[in-house]
């Protein structure tokens, strides 16, 4: 699986998250815990306090914001526009 991610953090467990093409999780001998294609491109992803995850990314014109729980389900999902922007 190509993950094509431009962005890759530690988390608190010892594996990685990264954000690219997917959002995907490792455990910390680089096993895929769990990989999502969230529409479009992630551009971030920072771990919360909380073990969950915060994603920013973009389809088109479109922003979107993602907030998940540790094992990956989205709580929240906020899509921002163009013309939100201006």
């Amino acid at each position: 699986m190509e993950v094509g991610a431009d962005f890759v953090q530690q988390t608190s467990d010892g594996g990685y998250v990264f954000a690219g093409n997917r959002v995907v999780k490792t455990n910390r001998n680089g096993r895929i815990v769990w990989n999502k294609n969230y529409g479009g491109y992630a551009r971030c992803v920072r771990q919360t306090p909380n073990g969950g995850f915060i994603v920013a990314g973009s389809i088109g014109e479109n922003a979107w914001l993602l907030k998940l729980k540790p094992e990956s389900k989205t709580w929240i999902v906020d899509d921002y526009g163009p013309a939100d922007f201006h």
